[in-house]
């Protein structure tokens, strides 16, 4: 049956637009996305001295709207104590977004797996918005929003409307109402001490005076599209760039490790490592030849191989190539995690092409 579906987000950004509705052109018939802006306080209190410490902090987060529709948050630590030793409070913007569409659904009211489907959808059209608004008005500040990122997400569902490209007219009561505040991992105050192996890690780095392979930033990058900007189609063309620059450049240095000059490409040519690798085809000559010559068997003929293909290649060719529009965080993820199980499966192949079965390879960095 056809309802129609509103959800409610608070996000901890400020826009540059009036109090206003705005209809957006989507898949189904069309939303509106009403907005307001606000300013609200943030306060956070510590109640003990061992508080300032990450490993003895105890958290509870409340997040309510006021009459006036303001959002307050308040972090209580150690909630069991009354004696508190310092308040901070700052102004924090907050933007209200109202996400309204058709919906055809199962049930009414809607249970799950509509109210999840539904939710997709609104955050979909609500990371449209806000990504026509940067473009517009060249704002980088204000970041492409998950749903995460709202304390509050207030799913509305009503069956008694008329909904046009002009208004809304419309009973609408509430489905479902989630209170959530994921704490951001861009707050200091909220991050744990590196254990002691990361911490020698780091340090030995620092002290080689080591950079990041242009692999291992394409990576962190396609990680920070989709979950800081919610650029999931963008992370996903990254990551396959970050999997295409590790493999040429892995497979130079495997050829340098062997003392390797030149290569005889498919055609029985024989070229400087260089040229052969930068100029081959990745599929054909790069995971096909080369990787075979150097690993003694195919490198393609295994689950991994299978998983990259499907879930990074062929998604980064529909994106770029035929305009693919369905990504969302679950398809990047898988994308970003096919991509590092491939290069690890790559790595541990040359390195056993090298050195024999028993070999240990040592694997690509790991980002998770």
């Amino acid at each position: 049956m056809k309802y129609l579906a509103q959800v409610r987000y608070v996000f901890p950004f400020r826009l540059g637009v009036p109090e206003a509705a705005f209809w957006m052109r989507t898949d189904g018939n069309g939303a509106f996305v009403r907005v307001w802006s606000a300013k609200a306080d943030r306060q956070l209190i510590l109640r003990d001295q061992k508080d300032r410490k990450p490993e003895h902090r105890r958290e509870w987060l409340r997040s309510i709207i006021k009459p006036q529709d303001v959002v307050s948050r308040m972090v209580c630590i150690n909630n069991d104590d009354d004696l508190f030793l310092e308040e901070v409070v700052d102004s924090v913007g907050f933007t209200r977004l109202d996400v309204t569409f058709e919906y055809l659904g199962e049930t009414f009211p809607p249970e799950q797996p509509d109210q999840s489907k539904i939710r997709e959808q609104a955050i979909s059209i609500a990371q449209r918005f806000v990504r026509m608004y940067r473009l517009v008005a060249n704002q980088v500040d204000v970041r492409v929003p998950n749903e995460s990122d709202s304390p509050i997400v207030e799913l509305r569902a009503g069956t008694e409307y008329s909904f046009s490209l002009n208004e809304i007219d419309a009973k609408l009561a509430t489905v479902n109402r989630l209170f959530q505040w994921d704490l951001p991992s861009t707050s200091g105050a909220v991050k744990g001490i590196l254990t002691e192996a990361k911490l020698t890690e780091f340090g030995n780095y620092l002290r080689q005076g080591s950079e990041p392979e242009l692999y291992q930033q394409f990576l962190l990058e396609a990680k920070e599209l989709s979950k800081v900007h919610g650029d999931h189609r963008l992370s996903v063309v990254v990551a396959q760039s970050a999997f295409e620059v590790y493999a040429q450049s892995r497979l130079i240095q495997e050829c340098k490790l062997r003392n390797l000059r030149t290569l005889l490409s498919v055609r029985g040519e024989s070229q400087d490592v260089d040229t052969s690798i930068t100029d081959g085809d990745l599929r054909r000559e790069l995971l096909g030849h080369y990787a075979r010559c150097l690993a003694g068997q195919s490198v393609k003929e295994c689950q991994e191989f299978h998983a990259w293909h499907k879930n990074a290649y062929i998604l980064r060719n529909e994106i770029v190539h035929r305009g693919r529009h369905d990504v969302d965080q679950s398809h990047a993820r898988v994308a970003f995690e096919s991509v590092m199980s491939y290069c690890k499966y790559l790595n541990r192949m040359l390195v056993a092409g090298r050195n024999g079965p028993s070999a240990v390879a040592v694997e690509p960095k790991r980002f998770s």
